[in-house]
């Protein structure tokens, strides 16, 4: 053996051995520092009294009348004892003290909230495929009454692809959702030993607002918080995967209860883990599986009947919003913890359950106007006797009946009503069990009927949607990397990233967005409420879209002392028009934005966290370019949108995806002294037969 490695082979053995050694130890460093993904958990708390102002180093990011500064210490603000000097504490409680009557960081939309959260539900479970492409089997909808809830209920009720990004483990999608950050590779470790969320996240802040939080299921939250966050909780075991039922079964006896008694919570929360068990267990096609996702349709179609029967006006669940999403997917085999599109891709269905009421209301003594003239063509003396009587009774009636069974002057006309939506009820829950045999047997109607011109929400049109669509198929797809499930049809529908749910559940129930999220408010889900039809579009003449800042309704939705009186919007409100309720979007997004830079600056400040100086310094410069004042809604929206993407694109090359240079270094030196090795003891076995 001659050359270069004969040379290194007569070195004495020990130094060799020692040299070797070190070349292992920085091969595996070098490995470790690719591969093992890390990220510093910044304890900051975000505040409801933040100083928004312009002599803040992100001035500018209210719009119309918060150039200024917002008013710390104003009740208007939401928070009647901030310190004057705003910014953030340690503690979420700190600087939420006061009022959050009108909401905080913009106008509160919810005063109350029901999450049920069914483990692993794959987003093929809800939706068909668009037009019924692929196999039968793999594009019919197994929770037929909740797709069709999202079908029939106008914007009432809307489904999304709800995406996560790896690794799809419970333990870091709960991280994930509440914080609106990224978890990392090396903390999937925690899923079976978890740690308190020790950084910011919705709970808290839910918590801090003075909201009672109900909890029932899964015990992971258990892990993550320390049950002092909560009025109300009741934790099952989670790991005997082969019970399918005894966790679910608590969980719907709990939300029964629940419901029935609104003055206990604020927020509740229910966690199904049966669906994830059928699939580790059998897999997606097993009868375990038919069984649980009809058991769940069947339960959270009584939930959503129930919730709506105390949604009219001046009910419990007037200010509700209901959301029913899975934490992650599954493949096939029942597996998750990876990327695949199966596994990143579940279905979040969030609901106006207020507006869910008037569509049903409504459409009910539609439906009874309807059967009266069907029932007139069938003879005109029907019509013209008793038959016309009672189409003209029910036709007066859509005006003056009460919805939730109240006495009128005439209360014949009523009651014939009612009496026909009972018969219509009963026809459409059959027409369901036959078309889903044996799944609905039990179930109560879902009463979903087409809304009525003068008392339903309209159809979802708004262009701004269309437009964040595009964007979401262009910019957002370069840093979202998960491609579209094989029969889901996901493209068809809106996009939900995970991390968009903190800042968008937090914007709607009128709390601080958490610290550390990268997530950005949903352009779909957050004009649920309050936004009438064509509310995106844009307004004034020739089609120009308004200035935010002459927009004048709620500063661009932020509060300040200038414009308290016309930003304190009560319970149940329903938008003050098209270009108000654009206008207060821009002035969320902006502040939706400011959290977001503020959390990377401080990110890159922290001991031990560190960012891309240039990647971070062009964030920079796209958050000053958005933040530009006097623009047109639209180029405001579409500058905070470009910022948004960017940021979260840094926020995943540096938490979630792999460095393959250091990785591949790694692996190259790795093998040279694997080569070493090999060569030596080929050495000493001549040496040895020599000898």
């Amino acid at each position: 053996m001659g050359g270069p490695i004969a040379a290194l082979l007569r070195a004495p053995p020990l130094l060799l051995l020692a040299a070797v050694a070190a070349v292992h130890v920085v091969a595996l460093g070098l490995f470790s520092s690719g591969f093992l993904l890390t990220r510093v958990e910044v304890s900051t708390r975000s505040t409801c009294c933040e100083p928004f102002g312009a002599n803040t180093t992100y001035g500018g990011v209210g719009g119309s009348g918060v150039d200024g500064g917002a008013t710390c210490g104003a009740s208007e603000c939401g928070a009647a004892s901030c310190d004057q000097a705003g910014g953030s504490t340690n503690s979420a409680a700190a600087g939420n003290s006061g009022s959050y009557a009108g909401g905080c960081w913009g106008r509160k939309h919810y005063s109350k909230s029901v999450w049920i959260v069914i483990d692993a539900l794959r987003f093929d479970f809800v939706a068909d495929c668009p037009g019924g492409a692929g196999d039968a089997r793999g594009c019919r909808s197994r929770m037929p009454i909740l797709l069709d809830l999202t079908q029939t209920s106008g914007t009432a009720a809307k489904l999304f692809a709800f995406v996560a990004d790896p690794p799809t483990t419970t333990m870091q999608r709960l991280r994930a959702i509440l914080t609106g950050g990224l978890p990392t590779f090396v903390d999937i470790g925690s899923s079976f030993s978890a740690s308190a969320l020790a950084e910011d996240n919705l709970i808290e802040q839910l918590a801090a607002a003075g909201k009672r939080l109900a909890f029932v299921g899964d015990d992971t939250w258990m892990q993550l918080f320390n049950g002092s966050q909560f009025a109300d909780v009741q934790p099952f075991p989670s790991f005997n995967v082969r019970d399918l039922h005894t966790v679910d079964d608590g969980v719907w006896e709990y939300l029964q209860h629940a419901i029935a008694e609104p003055g206990r919570w604020d927020v509740l929360i229910g966690h199904y883990l049966g669906v994830d068990h059928a699939g580790h267990t059998d897999d997606i096609h097993a009868p375990s599986m038919d069984a649980k996702l009809a058991q769940m349709d069947r339960e959270v179609a009584q939930a959503v009947d129930a919730l709506v029967a105390g949604a009219g006006r001046g009910g419990a669940h007037e200010d509700t919003l209901l959301l029913i999403w899975g934490d992650h997917g599954q493949t096939a085999g029942g597996d998750h913890g990876g990327g695949t599109p199966a596994e990143v891709d579940s279905a979040l269905v969030a609901v106006d359950l207020a507006a869910l009421h008037r569509i049903r209301t409504g459409a009910a003594l539609s439906d009874a106007t309807q059967v009266q003239t069907q029932a007139g063509k069938a003879g005109k003396a029907t019509s013209e006797g008793r038959g016309g009587s009672t189409l003209r009774d029910a036709s007066a009636a859509r005006g003056r009946c009460p919805a939730d069974g109240g006495v009128t002057q005439d209360s014949q006309p009523c009651d014939a009503a009612r009496q026909r939506v009972g018969a219509i009820e009963a026809a459409r829950l059959r027409h369901l069990s036959a078309a889903s045999p044996g799944a609905h047997s039990e179930r109560l109607p879902v009463k979903n009927h087409a809304p009525t011109p003068d008392e339903a929400p309209a159809v979802d049109q708004a262009p701004i949607q269309h437009r964040a669509s595009t964007l979401e198929h262009t910019a957002r797809a370069s840093w979202h990397q998960a491609p579209t499930l094989e029969h889901s049809g996901r493209a068809s529908w809106h996009q939900l990233p995970q991390v968009d749910y903190a800042p968008t559940v937090a914007s709607l129930l009128g709390v601080p967005t958490p610290f550390g999220s990268i997530g950005r408010v949903s352009p779909h889900l957050w004009p649920l409420r309050g936004c009438p039809q064509g509310a995106f579009e844009s307004g004034g003449s020739a089609g120009e879209s308004p200035s935010v800042a002459s927009s004048g309704d709620c500063g661009g939705g932020f509060c300040s002392a200038s414009n308290a009186g016309s930003c304190s919007s009560g319970a149940g409100d329903e938008g003050d028009g098209s270009s108000s309720c654009l206008a207060e979007y821009v002035g969320v997004l902006r502040r939706n934005a400011w959290q977001v830079q503020r959390y990377l600056d401080t990110y890159a400040s922290t001991k031990g966290g560190s960012l891309p100086a240039s990647d971070l310094a062009a964030c920079k410069s796209l958050f000053a370019n958005a933040s530009v004042v006097d623009l047109a809604a639209s180029a405001s929206v579409s500058r905070l949108d470009a910022y948004l993407d960017a940021a979260a694109r840094l926020a995943r090359q540096q938490w979630t995806q792999f460095r393959m240079a250091p990785m591949a270094t790694g692996l190259g030196l790795l093998g040279a002294a694997t080569a070493v090795q090999v060569c030596m003891c080929w050495q000493l076995l001549s040496s040895s037969r020599i000898s």
